[in-house]
This record gives C-alpha cells, sequence and structure tokens, in this order.
C-alpha cells in the first residue's frame, strides 16, 4: 500500500509538474496577447522581397490572432503568391519578435523578424530575415498598417529611420 502511495504522489508531482511548466506559460501568454485589441485583427502589409527586383514591395492582407500563447501572423492574397505563418511574442510592450515559416506545400523558406509598433499603434515597422530562392540569408524592410494610406506612411516611416539623427 506504502508503494501505490507513493507512485500516485509521483504522478501528481509529474501532472503538476507539466501543468505548471507547460500549460499555465501558455495560458497567461494567451490571457495577455488577447487583450492587445490594438494589434489583433486585420492588417494590410508589404514587405521587400528578395527574389524580385530591387523596389518591389510584396503586398497582402495579414491576419493577427493568438495561437498556443503567442501571437500567430498569417498573411493571404499576396501580390507574390507566398503563403506564411509566423509566430511571435511581444517583448518591452514595443516589439514584435518571432519566426516565420512558408507554408507552401515542399517549400522550406523559414526566417526570423522584428517589428516596431509605432508611437501612436497605426502602424508596425521593421525587418524580416530568412533565405532566398538559392539559399543565401537575406533580410528586408516590412511595413504593417491598418489601412492603405498609412501602409504608404510606414514606407516612409522606416525609411527616415534608416537616415541619422546627428546630421
Amino acid at each position: 500500500m506504502e508503494n501505490l502511495d507513493s507512485f500516485f504522489w509521483a504522478v501528481t508531482g509529474a501532472v503538476l509538474s507539466f501543468i505548471l511548466s507547460s500549460i499555465l506559460p501558455i495560458y497567461l501568454s494567451r490571457r495577455r496577447y488577447e487583450k492587445r485589441t490594438d494589434i489583433l485583427g486585420e492588417w494590410k502589409s508589404a514587405y521587400q522581397g528578395i527574389d524580385e527586383p530591387d523596389g518591389i514591395w510584396v503586398t497582402e492582407n495579414l491576419h493577427i490572432d493568438v495561437f498556443l500563447g503567442k501571437l500567430r501572423l498569417k498573411n493571404s492574397s499576396s501580390s507574390h503568391k507566398y503563403i506564411y505563418t509566423g509566430y511571435a511574442k511581444i517583448v518591452h510592450d514595443v516589439y514584435i519578435i518571432g519566426d516565420w515559416l512558408s507554408e507552401k506545400p515542399g517549400a522550406n523558406a523559414k526566417g526570423s523578424f522584428i517589428l516596431t509598433i509605432c508611437g501612436q499603434g497605426e502602424c508596425m515597422y521593421g525587418y524580416w530575415s530568412g533565405s532566398d530562392s538559392v539559399g543565401a540569408r537575406r533580410y528586408g524592410r516590412w511595413v504593417i498598417a491598418k489601412n492603405n494610406n498609412d501602409l504608404e506612411n510606414a514606407k516612409n516611416h522606416i525609411e527616415e529611420m534608416r537616415k541619422s539623427r546627428l546630421n
């Protein structure tokens, strides 16, 4: 009987440990991100492609929701037929940092991104990184906004952010 009690408490401890280390953080992150209605929902997105000629921006719609305790970014209607999903977390209430993965069958394209939320929350801007069509590591600018007008303003904003403030 004593062995049965020891087994019971060992299993109970293992289950509680799993819940506290795995499920609870996901639940708490989900609750925290679900309150960020300023970030969740439908967005317009544009990023500099690396397999396209210079100056070309890939445009698309972007849906942001919460999945397994992280922000999930899922594109649609890509002007260049790209399909990807990104998973991210919010850091210091200002940065969205995560990884993306192509959803195109047979593709192995993947990478990372960092976006900064604009001061008034109307857009996000930053950089993505990944491999081009021959496997070289590349990066490009990425902007996200609620509408096309703000998307164009975000492109101008990220261009201004590249300039030195010391001049």
